[in-house]
């Protein structure tokens, strides 16, 4: 394992100020280095930490985040992400890149009624 624990809990009290409307929010994730220099020459890989965030495309608040090891695919944390932005705004739609094209995240999509906006791999 990496530096970094499996989902590691982030404090998900963020001052999201949302209305009774619903909104469309952006999934992403980006990996931020987690060794220095000398480490990563001793190393044949490298440590990356994964934040995977769900944000409000209007009012560019943030609505969930978690934090993983490297070897956290992206589609595997959509599910959880959006349990936890679900209870802070109406969620109408979700934009998300293919890394999240699986049929599990277009089902929970569907079942609790948002429009699936994710990038179909091959497309």
């Amino acid at each position: 394992m990496g530096l970094w624990p499996q989902n590691l809990e982030i404090d998900q009290r963020f001052g999201y100020v949302g209305g009774e409307e619903e909104v469309v929010i952006a999934v992403d994730a980006t990996g931020v280095k987690a060794t220095n220099g000398r480490e990563w020459m001793r190393k044949k890989r490298k440590d990356y930490i994964k934040i995977h965030i769900a944000v409000d495309t209007k009012t560019k608040q943030v609505l969930s985040v978690e934090v993983n090891d490297d070897r956290t695919n992206d589609g595997d944390n959509f599910v959880s992400l959006m349990k936890r932005a679900k209870k802070k705004a109406k969620v109408k739609k979700v934009l998300v890149d293919s890394e999240c094209d699986y049929h599990k995240n277009f089902n929970f999509l569907t079942k609790d009624g948002m429009e699936a906006g994710i990038k179909v791999k091959g497309f």
